[in-house]
Parts: structure tokens; sequence; C-alpha cells
């Protein structure tokens, strides 16, 4: 599974943010494949705890990606 979206961030203050996140899925020896989004834009930060992440409904161009 590997797919790239856009996606709003939502930070506790209020403040909102646009990036592009691929889904993964992980999996390890013994455990439950976990599904995770990862950042993917070039300036991208650590989310700060209790931000929200909502999907736009659409998946991120090439052109964004490059």
């Amino acid at each position: 599974m590997h797919t790239t979206l856009r996606l709003t961030l939502l930070q506790p203050d209020g403040e909102r943010h646009t990036a592009t996140a691929s889904l993964e899925e992980l999996t390890r020896p013994g455990e439950p494949a976990i599904r995770a989004l990862l950042l993917t834009q070039e300036d991208a930060e650590p989310v700060s705890p209790g931000t929200e992440v909502w999907w736009t409904g659409r998946e991120a161009t090439w052109e964004e990606l490059i």
C-alpha cells in the first residue's frame, strides 16, 4: 500500500497548514501491520500533540511531489 494524499493540519492553537503525506503500511515480523501517514514535503516539521489531521479529499499530483 502506498499513496500520497493532500492534508490539512489543524494545530491546537487554531493555525492551519497544508501538507503532503504518503500513506504507508508498516510491517514487522510477528506483529500486525499498521498504517501510518508520513509527511513528505521538504519543510515538514514534527506535528504538535493535539493536532488534527484532515484529508482534503484528493491525492497529491506529480507536480506537487516534485
